[in-house]
């Protein structure tokens, strides 16, 4: 194994990060839902959430729109990932950060967290296994989301 692979997997794993970060601040179900399309998520001590719909139905019955756009940004940082040495899975920890801006609500973050993500290769690629999130703060999250975390 030379470090240009090692890195390419990195990449990959990362680009899946911001590429579930990026879809969730679009409203994008289909993208959210073939992102964790065999993942399983948990969010602190609810109850875990498996497949890409079952994500996708817990995203989109809890995210708030405010003319079709939930007005945020997932903000991903200190990001790190590490590929097992057969490059079959890995993992990544990186701490998440939502800033809102809608009409009635000027822009500020209203909710940080950590991700603990796992992943497997599948059929050559990467894809998400699992996602544990913890939210550490919470700001107003009343224009963000129905759920009461």
């Amino acid at each position: 194994m030379t470090a240009t692979v090692i890195d390419g997997d990195e990449r990959a794993i990362t680009n899946l990060v911001h590429g579930l970060a990026l879809a969730i601040d679009d409203a994008d179900g289909a993208r959210i839902e073939a992102l964790m399309r065999d993942a399983t998520f948990r969010l602190d001590d609810y109850p875990e959430v498996v497949g890409g719909a079952a994500y996708r139905e817990l995203i989109e019955r809890g995210m708030l729109l405010h003319d079709g756009s939930p007005g945020t940004q997932h903000v991903i940082s200190n990001l790190t990932v590490h590929v097992a040495a057969d490059r079959s899975s890995a993992t990544s920890t990186g701490y998440v950060s939502v800033l809102q801006a809608v009409a009635d609500l000027p822009l500020q973050v209203v909710l940080s967290g950590r991700y603990a993500d796992s992943f497997v290769r599948d059929a050559g690629a990467w894809r998400f296994e699992r996602r544990d999130m913890q939210v550490v703060l919470r700001g107003d999250t009343s224009r963000h989301s129905r759920h009461r975390m």
